[in-house]
């Protein structure tokens, strides 16, 4: 009885390691993708800036 309770603790300990692993991995994406949609905004408007600025020449 008592090696199947061990058994079962470290296969627990695992499953929580591997659930931080998990989450630290999920944490890393998440802060690449804020960081990509951060850039994404910053490059959308640096377009939207330009197509103004063209189509100010075209005005004048």
């Amino acid at each position: 009885m008592r090696k199947t309770r061990k058994s079962k603790k470290n296969t627990k300990q695992t499953d929580l390691f591997e659930l931080v692993a998990h989450l630290e991995q999920l944490e890393q994406i998440s802060s690449e993708l804020t960081m990509i949609d951060a850039l994404g905004q910053l490059e959308l408007s640096t377009i939207v800036e330009k197509q103004i600025d063209w189509v100010e020449l075209d005005e004048s």
